[in-house]
């Protein structure tokens, strides 16, 4: 467990504290399909405000994928938490993140829907 997250010595940044905002963003609901050369990776950016909620899924057409879906603080790549760390062909979930995947081996296609609601 002492991998998953930012390392002890990285201070959690006060805006991680602001209380969440009165509104949040608007729904919306993207589609979109890329492919993952074989030995790269991809990291999918999701910006959210504090108490967003993003439902999500994903498939690849070969294999598995490893994956990492962190969230982090805005201006401040240093820290992270992370929700998932994995490897799987595919995923479906509901939370708080910004996605990251990696891929070692064979080219793969990820589909991903994903639909941001207001919090409730």
């Amino acid at each position: 467990m002492e991998n998953v997250g930012s390392p002890a010595d990285v201070a959690k940044p006060a805006a991680a504290d602001n209380p969440p905002p009165a509104t949040q963003l608007a729904e919306r609901t993207d589609e979109v399909s890329v492919v993952i050369p074989a030995g790269e990776g991809l990291e999918y950016k999701i910006n959210m405000l504090k108490h967003g909620q993003l439902k999500y899924e994903w498939i690849t057409d070969k294999g598995e994928l490893y994956f990492d879906f962190h969230g982090e603080v805005k201006n401040n790549s240093n820290y992270f938490e992370s929700y998932t760390i994995a490897y799987s062909n595919n995923m479906v979930g509901h939370c708080s993140l910004r996605l990251k995947v990696r891929k070692d081996g064979t080219s793969k296609t990820i589909q991903m829907r994903t639909s941001l609601s207001k919090s409730e």
